[in-house]
């Protein structure tokens, strides 16, 4: 059997000057995602990587019929890297001449039209700002700077609950207005900024998986920074399986698999608190800020995992649920008809209530006592397809 793991990295290897946990190295940080293959592929496959939005992407890509010239598997990797280039210039908060860079430095009552790739993401995330009854919300950008999560360096100190709310004025979606139309943007409040670090690299996905479509090609695996979509089928001629990892803190732990799902024409999110964070007088703070506190999220679920046909929705959705915690995700879930699986610490038993089924709580003892002891699991009606072979 041939299993291959794919690496992750943080988008930034954040060390926080309160003396923290969180960060891994490239060789030591896992993927939430795991992709996993099957024995001795059959098919030719192209496989390639490279680095993106301050971390890596990794294509796997089956050719439509008979073997592919090498140039033209070339020419692909070359439009994928602009392609990525394109969107890294529009929406990266680390490039200073990016366009959502432009749009952050402008003063109250300044416009400025932005691209399509920018309008579009912008468009989704306030629709998902709104589904999420502020869960997601693109304008926390000075909440994660204060908190040490972004690319502003920000003072040695906790913020207090005064700064907090204070900056909380600063991210009401009324701060900014979006003509969908002609692609103007203007801000309303000097301190509003952008963050869609939570669905642009979704979209990059989103994005490539339309290229790859455009050119002929049905069956490949696509991942961004543990973002993943997948079409059609794997080297042995079947359904994707992707495992969710195991949560785990420790750097030197051992990967574990907490669950696997059968997946096609689908992507594939997960949120989590456990690598990038930090802890100060024993209280961990999660780069997960909850845009309706100012705080980091602050409960017991500490995995989200979204299955969505959008790379974007199911980054977005996977952030907006995690900041939300884990009743309030259970709710939205429901709500939306979500594909949705949570992990929580504490080994606490959750039924499918929802799914019109109690033959499986989904408690993590009765499902694997190897890797499963401290956390327990719950999934939407919407996620149990994935997870029956």
């Amino acid at each position: 059997m041939i299993n291959f793991m794919l690496m992750r990295t943080e988008s930034t290897l954040q060390k926080s000057r309160y003396q923290l946990l969180a960060a891994f190295s490239l060789v030591a940080a896992f993927l939430a995602l795991t992709a996993i293959a099957g024995c001795e592929p059959k098919a030719q496959v192209h496989q390639w990587s490279g680095q993106t939005m301050g971390t890596f992407y990794r294509i796997t890509l089956l050719p439509s019929s008979g073997p592919q010239p090498s140039y033209q598997t070339a020419e692909l990797r070359a439009q994928v890297d602009g392609l990525l280039r394109d969107i890294n210039r529009s929406m990266s908060t680390y490039q200073a001449d990016s366009e959502i860079s432009i749009f952050n430095s402008l003063k109250s009552e300044s416009c400025v039209l932005i691209g399509e790739d920018f309008l579009t993401v912008l468009s989704e995330a306030l629709a998902i700002a709104g589904a999420s009854k502020g869960a997601f919300n693109p304008l926390v950008a000075p909440l994660v700077n204060r908190w040490g999560f972004g690319p502003i360096k920000q003072a040695s100190r906790l913020p207090t609950r005064a700064e907090v709310e204070s900056l909380l004025e600063s991210t009401h979606l009324d701060n900014i207005s979006l003509d969908d139309t002609s692609g103007q943007l203007c801000k309303r409040n000097n301190r509003a900024q952008l963050d869609l670090s939570a669905i642009a690299k979704g979209y990059a996905v989103d994005r490539i998986a339309s290229l790859f479509t455009e050119q002929g090609y049905s069956n490949y695996l696509i991942d961004v920074g543990g973002e993943l979509k997948v079409s059609g089928l794997n080297p042995e001629g079947h359904l994707w399986r992707l495992a969710i990892e195991q949560p785990i803190t420790q750097a030197a732990a051992t990967l574990g698999i907490h669950e696997v799902v059968h997946v096609t024409d689908h992507a594939i999110a997960t949120s989590g608190d456990y690598r990038n964070f930090f802890e100060h007088e024993a209280q961990h703070y999660s780069h997960t800020i909850n845009p309706l506190t100012g705080y980091p999220a602050q409960h017991n679920l500490v995995s989200v995992t979204v299955i969505a046909k959008h790379a974007a929705t199911a980054d977005a959705w996977a952030t907006a649920l995690l900041a939300a915690g884990p009743e309030q995700a259970r709710y939205l879930a429901v709500q939306h008809e979500l594909a949705v699986y949570l992990i929580e610490r504490d080994n606490r038993t959750h039924h499918n209530e929802f799914s019109g089924s109690d033959l499986d709580p989904l408690s993590d003892r009765t499902r694997n006592n190897d890797v499963h002891d401290d956390f327990s699991a719950w999934h939407s009606r919407g996620f149990a397809s994935f997870l029956t072979q």
